[in-house]
């Protein structure tokens, strides 16, 4: 397999002086990344420096796959990158990232965030998202259906390679960073829990396959929940399935007690908190969210109110849905704190309606749908503008907020 491209590149784990870009190729093909901050009339790369490789998992007997660390980087600056395969560049492996705006200091910038889609999907709704041009997607699960249930890590290679086949998603992971942490399907197996028989693979291999931040934990077997800084927004990206355990626990005790600690410092240190929570939190019995969790759930949002933690939302999908709660459904004894929520979803899967009630939606949908967050933060407040869309419908449901809430 000489000069192959298997997979990638797609970026993440972004920063505000570095980023990671992964990619897969041939076992026996040399590769590079190579970036810079400008192009040449030609395409070229102008003043490359390169990259260097910070990892490779070796998939035999057919592929490799590199993560590649891009430092030095200027803040809030757009970089383009080349993976050289064979040292030859192609089109295909050619992408562009912008570094964030300077941890700590106010900045006004757009995500995306969805979820769920069908392996291997070409939806539109892809490149609507692109055409966002946000600084970030927030992936918020399922990111494939493929539902592995066993041991074989090449299964959740292949998964991921299947993805980042489908010219729409690769366009867009190629030109638009991405943090994501999955949910039941793309960790294992529908309500799979951390008693699933590949849990140990699939988190190998999320750590080899995907970009992303540093993971929270020490250890050859963590959970894959990590922390990110935008300007003066803090991001809390959860994992909400490989230390879940029927009945007692979503988040497992380790988890929990960090997430505590990094509210209590979002709180104290940044404008906006950002809880990126994938399975629905106001939800009755019944509704196989948060709901199956009552003591956890009473738990965090008891915390939530008595430290007057008064600055954070959330992000979350599951339910294939458009969903906002400004707060007034979320308070004791439905699991308060009084926060806003953004259900966002489906990438590209059939409607479903989880939860609430909701002050705006549910809106179902079978696929096409994704929520923007414009942010904008004058160094006292940060005010928050959410849209619902959906592809050829646009803007389905709205809601502006200010933190921190009175």
């Amino acid at each position: 397999m000489a000069n192959s491209l298997v997979f990638g590149p797609w970026s993440g784990g972004v920063t505000s002086s570095s980023a990671q870009v992964v990619v897969a190729v041939g076992l026996n093909d040399s590769v590079a990344v190579a970036f810079s901050d400008r192009r040449g009339a030609g395409g070229e790369l102008v003043q490359p420096r390169a990259a260097q490789e910070v990892s490779n998992l070796a998939s035999a007997p057919s592929f490799s796959i590199s993560t590649f660390q891009l430092s030095g980087l200027l803040p809030d600056t757009e970089y383009h990158y080349d993976v050289l395969v064979g040292g030859a560049a192609t089109p295909a492996a050619r992408g562009r990232l912008k570094s964030f705006p300077r941890e700590g200091h106010p900045a006004s910038f757009r995500i995306v965030a969805s979820g769920d889609a069908k392996t291997g999907s070409d939806h539109a709704v892809f490149d609507a998202i692109r055409a966002e041009n946000p600084l970030l997607f927030v992936h918020l699960g399922d990111l494939h259906y493929e539902d592995i249930h066993d041991k074989n890590g090449v299964k959740y290679i292949r998964a991921y390679r299947r993805v980042l086949s489908q010219p729409r998603q690769a366009a867009l992971y190629r030109d638009v960073p991405i943090a994501y942490t999955w949910d039941d399907h793309d960790y294992s197996h529908n309500n799979a829990t951390s008693e699933a028989i590949g849990r140990i693979v699939a988190r190998q291999m999320y750590v080899a396959c995907v970009p992303h931040y540093p993971i929270t934990e020490a250890g050859f077997d963590r959970a894959i929940y990590q922390t990110f800084t935008i300007g003066r927004v803090r991001f809390l990206l959860s994992d909400c399935r490989s230390e879940r355990a029927k009945t007692t626990t979503m988040l497992g005790s380790v988890q929990k007690e960090a997430l505590k600690e990094e509210m209590l410092r979002g709180r104290d240190e940044h404008g906006l908190v950002v809880w990126i929570n994938t399975i629905p939190w106001i939800a009755a019995k019944g509704h196989k969210g948060w709901d199956q969790w009552p003591e956890e759930r009473a738990e965090i949002a008891e915390f939530i109110t008595q430290n007057k933690i008064n600055n954070l939302c959330m992000l979350s999908a599951d339910a294939h849905m458009l969903a906002i709660d400004d707060g007034s459904n979320n308070r004791p004894p439905n699991a308060g704190g009084g926060f806003p929520i953004f259900q966002a979803s489906p990438l590209d899967r059939s409607g479903s309606i989880k939860g609430g009630p909701y002050s705006h939606g549910p809106i179902e949908a079978n696929g096409g749908q994704y929520g923007v967050m414009e942010v904008t933060d004058d160094g006292k407040t940060v005010k928050v503008r959410w849209e619902g869309k959906r592809v050829g419908k646009g803007v389905l449901l709205s809601h502006e907020f200010t933190a921190p809430r009175s």
